[in-house]
């Protein structure tokens, strides 16, 4: 992988932030677990993936939203 400037990395983060996530649904008890991952970039244009998980419980009409903290990217000095 060559190394980028940091326009590059902005002009493909930009790429990569704009494809919007596919949802994957599993069917769960009385209810459906929606897996998302999010594409998130850092202050320095690289692009990582932040998964959230939505419940969605069919029985009760009730939704539950989990993401995790956003991910870092390691940065590594030149």
């Amino acid at each position: 992988m060559a190394n980028r400037t940091p326009t590059e990395r902005a002009v493909l983060a930009e790429k990569k932030l704009a494809v919007p996530p596919v949802p994957r649904t599993y069917p769960v008890g009385k209810g459906e677990m929606v897996v998302v991952e999010v594409p998130v970039a850092d202050s320095q244009h690289f692009v990582d993936k932040q998964r959230c998980m939505v419940y969605r419980d069919l029985e009760l009409k009730q939704v539950t939203m989990s993401c995790g903290q956003q991910p870092e990217t390691l940065v590594v000095a030149p």
